[in-house]
C-alpha cells in the first residue's frame, strides 16, 4: 500500500483559514505513528466511500487522525479502518481512530470507525504543568464498531455532546465499553450529554462513568445486549439517566 500520510499532511498544512480538504472515494493509507494532524479553522470532508486505512504498526500509542491543541475543526463523512487485524505487537491499547486532545470547538459527524487497536474515538486533555481539557466537542451520526478497547472514551473535557451515534461490538481488551467516561487523575469530565445513541453488543458496559465525571445526562438511548452492565456509574456526580431502553 502506498502511504498517503505525507501528501495529505501537506495538503492540510496548505489550507487557508476556513479551508476544506475534500477527499474523494478510495483508500488512503495513514501511518498512525505520524497521524494526519488537523489544523485550526479547517475541515476534512470525505466522501461516504472514502476510507482512511491505518498502516499496520507495533506502536502502543498511534492515531489515524490527531486533533490536538487546535480549535474550530470539522471532520465529516468517510470511514476510518484501524489496524487491529494486522497490528504488529500485542502491547498497548491506545491505537485510536480519532484522538481529540486539548482541542476546542470540534465537530465529528457522519463517520464510520471500525477495527481500531484502541478506541474508535478518544476525547481528552493535554497533560503538563496545567491540564488543558478538550472543550465544546460534538459527535453526531457516527458509528464506532468492532474496536478493541472502547467505542468512545471521554476523558478530561468540558461540554461534550454525543448525538444519534452507534457504539457497537467493542471487545478485545478491558474495559471494552461502548462509551467510557473516565478522565485520568488530575482533572474531570464535565457537562456531557449522550442522546439518542445505541450502545449494543459491547463486551463490557454499554456506558461506564468511572470517577471524576460530573453533570452527565443520558437520554433516549438504546442500551441492549452488552455483556457487562447496561450503565455503570462509579463515583460520578449529578448524573441523569432518563427515557432509555
Amino acid at each position: 500500500h502506498h502511504d498517503n500520510t505525507s501528501a495529505l499532511q501537506a495538503a492540510t498544512d496548505a489550507l487557508p483559514a476556513g479551508g476544506t480538504l475534500a477527499l474523494g472515494p478510495g483508500n488512503y493509507v495513514i501511518d498512525p505513528e505520524r497521524s494526519l494532524r488537523l489544523r485550526s479553522r479547517t475541515r476534512l470532508a470525505m466522501d461516504p466511500e472514502t476510507r482512511l486505512v491505518a498502516r499496520a504498526n507495533a506502536a502502543p500509542r498511534a492515531y489515524v487522525l490527531l486533533i490536538e491543541g487546535v480549535h474550530d475543526v470539522e471532520v465529516s463523512g468517510g470511514r476510518i479502518v484501524g489496524d487491529r487485524d494486522h497490528h504488529l505487537s500485542t502491547a498497548g491499547e491506545w491505537g485510536h481512530g480519532i484522538m481529540v486532545r486539548g482541542a476546542e470547538s470540534v465537530l465529528l459527524r457522519e463517520l464510520h470507525i471500525a477495527r481500531c487497536w484502541g478506541d474508535g474515538i478518544s476525547v481528552g486533555g493535554i497533560s503538563g504543568a496545567r491540564v488543558t481539557p478538550s472543550r465544546d466537542i460534538r459527535i453526531e451520526d457516527v458509528v464506532c464498531t468492532g474496536n478493541r478497547r472502547q467505542g468512545l472514551t471521554i476523558g478530561r473535557s468540558r461540554n461534550v455532546r454525543v448525538l444519534r451515534s452507534h457504539f457497537l461490538a467493542t471487545r478485545g481488551t478491558l474495559p471494552g465499553c461502548g462509551i467510557d467516561i473516565e478522565p485520568d487523575p488530575g482533572d474531570s469530565a464535565e457537562d456531557i450529554a449522550i442522546e439518542a445513541c445505541t450502545l449494543r453488543g459491547n463486551h463490557g458496559a454499554g456506558l461506564q462513568v468511572y470517577a471524576r465525571g460530573r453533570r452527565i445526562a443520558v437520554r433516549r438511548c438504546i442500551i441492549r445486549g452488552n455483556r457487562g452492565d447496561g450503565v455503570l456509574i462509579r463515583g460520578g456526580e449529578q448524573c441523569t439517566i432518563e427515557d432509555n431502553d
